[in-house]
């Protein structure tokens, strides 16, 4: 679930990339987008490619992703401390069970943030 989740926040900054920003934008309307696609097929990827794939996607949430990550994971109480020191996906990817004691995360949710982080989602 926060595999998808990841992919879907980085599918939705892909967009952004590609887009100009204008102080007064005309409105414009844009097709429906397609159901996603869903192969049949076996994933031909391994454990070190899904793994690989997850941190790059976790290094480019915003402050504000990693908020709705926390409250995906069911650590809405992590929040503020979170915002407050502006951890983002480069920072969450960094960090270490030490860490997020620094930062006042229960032992017991520490293994939940540490599998997000080493891709185990």
């Amino acid at each position: 679930k926060l595999h998808e989740l990841c992919n879907s926040m980085q599918k939705e900054m892909e967009c952004f990339k590609n887009t100009s920003f204008h102080p007064n934008p005309s409105p414009q309307i844009s097709p429906p987008r397609p159901p996603p696609f869903k192969s049949t097929k076996k994933s031909q990827t391994t454990n070190k490619d899904n793994f690989t794939k997850s941190i790059a996607a976790l290094q480019h949430l915003t402050p504000n992703q990693v908020m709705k990550l926390l409250k995906g994971l069911g650590l809405p109480q992590y929040q503020p401390m979170f915002h407050t020191k502006h951890i983002d996906g480069k920072k969450l990817a960094k960090m270490e069970e030490n860490d997020l004691r620094k930062l006042g995360v229960a032992l017991e949710h520490q293994g939940k943030i540490m599998n997000v982080i080493k891709g185990y989602i």
